[in-house]
């Protein structure tokens, strides 16, 4: 087996402090790590001299080789890359007919020939498996194209281990085609070949990365390049000020570009079915929250990267409402909440993926802490008895009252951070 090259793309960058282990240390996610194909990518302690501390990951230059994976298999958009291959291949495909189509690696060594029910082959400049599930979506023509990805090779390929992955997308995607009444259009010759011709030929073959464009095809590109270039919004970076840090900086909430363009995609499906969604192996999650063990400490909430998950409360009364649309289905939530009141659901209403409102999980009123006086859910005591909050309890006694001027309650994340 030989050495693999680089493939086609600039180099990829790193944005760590949007990493979900800088957001809580205990986030646990390795996704980054586990995809990569070269262990290019590691996770190392933020601080060398505290190993207790965050693990967040590391890029290997010399041992990246730009496959692509990390670009959409991190929830937060920790990696991105500039000028990405796959805006050139979407173009590429857009300006073809909307009949079948097989796409290629740049490694297969006979690419025009195929037994796919085909009419043309798109050469894609790196892996198959660094295509995402917006990306699928869109170059299907939105359900309306057949796509074929070829996945014959990955058998003699040096990361062709990554072929799960490939296949886990195109499922992926056909899922959610399916749920917006859509046929599933995305196939593999390995997962398929039940669909296969019986006699393997030439089709034309077409370059990704060489687009044919008209004088206005080509500024749509140009824009659309321009728009993936520009520096995010996101408000994470490090506070300048010298006094007391606010909690929308000290755990800001940001929806990623990734997710804003799953959104936008789905959206361009038209109305979704009415059935229940199987979320397994898609980055969405439902959320269950026991109303009797929430204590309207309102962590879950401040730790979600997205506010997926919204807390408002007044003096008497709380709530927490969830979004399942902007969910990255990262975990979060439950490794912060210290009750341990927050479960998961194997589905959810298709409906959600693009409804622009939230569902209640939990409405309740609040009462004083016998300890520290903060405010804090009733549940299910009696009205006028006073339970103990989370810290309280931990404490053994009674806590000073948590004021502060970031609104953070300092003793509890300290247990929790």
């Amino acid at each position: 087996m030989l050495p693999l090259p680089p493939f086609e793309g600039q180099s990829v960058f790193l944005q760590v402090e949007q990493c979900l282990n800088a957001r809580h240390k205990d986030a646990g996610c390795h996704r980054c790590a586990d995809a990569c194909p070269t262990q290019a990518i590691t996770l190392h302690p933020q601080n060398e001299r505290s190993p207790h501390g965050p693990l967040l990951p590391r890029l290997n230059v010399e041992a990246c080789v730009h496959c692509g994976l990390c670009l959409h298999t991190c929830p937060t958009d920790v990696f991105s890359q500039a000028d990405p291959p796959e805006v050139k291949l979407a173009q590429t495909i857009s300006n073809l007919p909307d009949a079948p189509l097989a796409l290629v690696c740049s490694q297969h060594p006979d690419p025009a020939t195929t037994a796919a029910p085909v009419a043309v082959v798109v050469r894609h400049q790196r892996c198959l498996a660094a295509l995402s599930l917006s990306q699928l979506i869109d170059l299907s023509h939105n359900g309306r194209r057949d796509l074929w990805l070829d996945d014959t090779p990955c058998a003699a390929c040096p990361i062709g281990h990554v072929q799960p992955l490939i296949v886990q997308t195109a499922a992926g995607t056909n899922r959610l085609l399916q749920a917006f009444g859509h046929p599933s259009v995305i196939h593999t010759p390995l997962g398929q070949p039940d669909l296969l011709t019986a006699e393997t030929g030439p089709k034309p073959l077409f370059e990704g990365n060489q687009p044919k464009l008209s004088r206005r095809g080509l500024f749509s590109v140009l824009g659309k390049a321009s728009r993936l270039m520009e520096p995010s919004s996101d408000p994470s970076s490090p506070p300048t000020t010298s006094g007391p840090v606010p909690v929308s900086q000290r755990l800001p909430h940001h929806l990623p570009t990734s997710r804003q363009r799953l959104c936008q995609q789905l959206a361009h499906l038209g109305e979704p079915i009415d059935e229940p969604l199987e979320i397994t192996e898609l980055p969405f999650a439902t959320v269950k929250l026991d109303a009797n063990a929430c204590s309207a400490c309102r962590l879950c909430a401040r730790f979600c990267p997205t506010e997926a998950l919204h807390f408002v409360a007044d003096a008497e009364s709380f709530g927490i409402s969830f979004k399942a649309a902007i969910c990255l289905d990262c975990g979060i939530c439950a490794v912060a909440c210290p009750e341990d009141a927050i479960s998961f659901g194997l589905q959810l209403p298709a409906t959600t993926l693009v409804a622009n409102k939230a569902d209640w999980l939990v409405v309740g009123n609040l009462t004083p802490c016998a300890g520290c006086g903060e405010p804090m859910a009733l549940g299910d005591n009696e009205a006028g008895t006073q339970p103990l909050c989370y810290s309280c309890r931990q404490s053994g006694g009674p806590m000073q009252p948590l004021k502060d001027v970031a609104g953070l309650m300092i003793d509890l994340l300290k247990k929790t951070l």
